[in-house]
């Protein structure tokens, strides 16, 4: 069994909202970051938030906090449950808001047992009558499978660990959780949070705090008589020196918040050394209704004058002092292969990022693989000879077009691409890159691109599947011997 174990997002509905370390006003989309990578990468069979789900529960806007985060929790595809802490305020408002507790949840194995426990001085707890025999009783019906106790305040046995909190009653607590079978205790509270701590049969651990860098949430595997935790971080390490190449702006017509100086400071607080962003070309040239009609078909030639936002995305990166030599663009490419660019925009514009966002062959259901195969190579080809510095999600459209890869497409790929000097991008969005691609572009000297193609800010820098990736690959060597010069 695998549970996710999320705590202290300390939510506040202003975004430049921060209490010391705590980044408060970014606490929703850190918590929508963890949700998307846990439906679709870690898939634990449950997800537990143990707290402090907001920083002042005594808020006027205490309400609406609550209601933003329970429509994300409500992402999540698995079974989830939600524990009050101190911060969260009364506990019967809190539970107007997010689902009831059961007394015990069964799942995939492992019996749990949530407790919503009083507060003791010094931000404490204890645990009463009525609990402790509850938790007597977690086996009373014979189950044999783990057993997991869930609270805010961390339980230990006293003097085990260097926290400053714990239950009152906390040793009566230990002693009871032993001879009633408990496996494991898991709380929040103590933002460092407390890696796996055995007692004789028992485990204990406190997640950390994820309104705090580096954002992180754990991980916790039971089975075969063992357990195991890991913490998962949000944030990149610094050290890898990383650069999202693939950043939209609220001028793509898809995008869902984007803000530019908004994902600015999201890049700083997630680790990264920099961001390009890169509008989607067609979008800037041509209104919402004919991007999805006349742009493909028609190129840059059938661009009316009166729907040009390229001055105003120009503007837009001036404004927010972004160096120069860093403005992108995402140039869309037409039916032929040709740029959706207009040739005077170009020296403003010197990093560029190319995507085949749609192949005409692929509209026809009887034609061949080899068919497809002969003209994605040759729309690729001429696209490239515009001077293409990184290729977007290089097969992705094949995937919108709910058709398999054609057979033998990889290497002659990495063979244009290299051939071309043109970067393959690393992107997740609606995408699933494939291992052999990678490791083709590794051995043959096709430098990668790390990009979030981040539509919503919480997609900025998001490289947690794209540093497995590699590694699935069979690549662990240094990043920069294989990613992107910039």
């Amino acid at each position: 069994m695998r549970l996710a174990v999320i705590s202290d997002t300390h939510f506040h509905h202003d975004r430049s909202a921060a209490v010391g370390p705590r980044r408060t006003g970014i606490a929703d989309l850190l918590m929508l970051r963890a949700v998307h990578r846990l439906n679709r990468f870690v898939r634990p069979d449950l997800t537990v938030v143990l707290g402090d789900i907001v920083d002042d529960g005594s808020s006027a806007t205490t309400a609406a906090q609550f209601d933003t985060m329970r429509r994300i929790l409500d992402l999540l595809r698995m079974p989830w449950l939600a524990l009050p802490g101190n911060h969260d305020g009364d506990t019967g408002r809190f539970f107007r808001h997010f689902p009831p507790l059961p007394a015990v949840l069964d799942v995939a194995g492992v019996r749990c047992l949530p407790f919503v426990d009083p507060e003791a001085p010094g931000y404490n707890a204890y645990r009463d009558s009525a609990d402790l025999r509850r938790l007597d009783g977690a086996r009373a019906d014979g189950w044999k499978g783990p057993v997991v106790a869930l609270q805010h305040v961390p339980i230990f046995p006293p003097g085990r660990h260097s926290c400053p909190y714990n239950y009152d009653n906390a040793g009566e607590i230990v002693r009871r959780m032993e001879s009633a079978g408990i496996t494991l205790a898991v709380s929040g509270h103590f933002h460092a949070g407390i890696d796996l701590l055995q007692n004789g049969p028992l485990w204990f651990a406190a997640a950390p705090a994820l309104c705090e860098a580096p954002f992180a949430y754990l991980v916790v595997d039971l089975g075969d008589g063992a357990v195991r935790a890991e913490r998962q971080s949000l944030a990149m390490a610094t050290d890898l020196a990383l650069t999202d190449i693939h950043v939209h702006t609220h001028m793509a017509y898809c995008n869902e918040n984007m803000d530019i100086g908004m994902a600015l400071q999201l890049a700083r607080d997630l680790g990264l050394l920099g961001l390009r962003f890169t509008e989607h070309s067609g979008h800037l040239y041509f209104s919402y209704d004919d991007y999805s009609r006349a742009c493909f078909v028609g190129g840059i030639a059938a661009a009316h004058p009166d729907d040009n936002r390229m001055p105003a995305y120009l503007a837009a990166l001036k404004r927010h002092r972004l160096d120069p030599r860093t403005w992108g663009v995402e140039i869309d490419a037409d039916a032929h292969g040709v740029p959706i660019m207009q040739p005077g925009d170009e020296s403003a514009l010197p990093f560029r990022v190319g995507a085949l966002h749609g192949l005409d062959v692929l509209q026809n259901p009887g034609v061949t693989d080899a068919i497809i195969a002969a003209r994605f190579l040759a729309v690729l080809e001429r696209f490239l000879t515009y001077r293409i510095d990184v290729l977007a999600h290089p097969f992705r459209v094949f995937r919108r077009a709910r058709r398999d890869l054609p057979a033998g497409l990889l290497e002659p790929t990495v063979s244009l691409l290299r051939r071309y000097g043109t970067a393959a991008e690393v992107n997740f969005h609606t995408n699933d890159p494939s291992p052999d691609f990678i490791r083709l572009c590794i051995d043959h000297g096709v430098p990668l691109a790390f990009g979030s193609d981040a539509h919503n800010l919480y997609e900025v820098g998001e490289f947690f599947p794209h540093l497995a990736l590699l590694r699935e690959a069979g690549y662990d060597g240094p990043l920069q011997d294989v990613m992107m010069r910039l």
